[in-house]
């Protein structure tokens, strides 16, 4: 054979290997390949076969407990409703009105007609609208007090605007005694039990002064409570009446406690 055409003849042999070997690598990757997808497909349909079959316990083991709940419910209803049965039965084997619990209905329906238990419903009736009479009674006692505590205050007002004032453009307003909200010394004025009446400049709403005309203490009806800041008069000794301060008849006096005693602030 020609060496050329032998060289020809051992490419051409050479070129058929590599290429069968080639052919051969390429059909081994493409099976691996296929093998590998396979493998993966199988993965797939494993992990999903679990996702279901953990979503199908979850699903069971939720209606275990929904079924078990209702279960649970039902028995808590048997349960209510047996002991609302008895409460029923004893309530109806019970009499309210003497307190007494009886074994059977037919007894507890011949206790109802007894005449011990009627008296003692009749009784107990009586009473119930004795109470309700002696609650509107008072309910009615207090709302005359009330009104009369309103016209009292009235009067009371009306009688202290009347009154003039201790001295001309003297700023105040009489108060009555027992509306003062503190104890003061002020002007008072005064009502004997004798219907005497005087005012005077050493008034104090914790002590009394006697009347000239009976010699009965009282304490003062209406005080002077100033809404401005005044001087008190020059004159101690001297009452609103232009006369002079009664000490024999003076509470405050007797106990050292009079502003006509204490020197007069210049």
């Amino acid at each position: 054979m020609p060496r050329p055409l032998a060289m020809y003849v051992a490419a051409g042999i050479a070129t058929g290997t590599v290429l069968s070997y080639g052919y051969k690598l390429l059909l081994r990757l493409w099976a691996a390949a296929e093998r590998e997808e396979e493998e993966e497909r199988h993965q797939r349909q494993a992990q999903q076969e679990r996702r279901q079959r953990r979503w199908q316990a979850q699903r069971e083991r939720a209606e275990e407990e929904r079924q078990q709940l209702q279960v649970d419910q039902e028995i808590r209803q048997r349960r209510w409703q047996a002991k609302r049965e008895r409460a029923e039965e004893l309530a109806a084997r019970t009499c309210s009105v003497c307190e007494r619990e009886f074994g059977t209905l037919h007894a507890k329906a011949q206790h109802d007609a007894s005449q011990n238990h009627k008296g003692r419903v009749q009784q107990l009736q009586q009473e119930q609208q004795r109470r309700e009479a002696k609650a509107a009674r008072e309910q009615h006692r207090l709302v005359a007090e009330v009104a009369r505590q309103k016209r009292e205050q009235l009067v009371r007002d009306l009688q202290g605007s009347r009154l003039d004032p201790p001295f001309p453009d003297c700023q105040g307003h009489w108060v009555w005694l027992g509306d003062l909200d503190r104890h003061q010394n002020s002007f008072a004025f005064f009502e004997c039990t004798c219907r005497r009446t005087w005012s005077t400049a050493h008034g104090n709403s914790r002590y009394r002064q006697g009347c000239q005309g009976c010699d009965v203490q009282s304490l003062p009806k209406f005080m002077w409570v100033n809404t401005a800041t005044h001087r008190r008069r020059q004159h101690d000794n001297i009452d609103e009446d232009d006369g002079p301060h009664d000490s024999d008849r003076c509470e405050a006096c007797q106990r050292g406690d009079c502003s006509s005693q204490k020197p007069n602030p210049q």
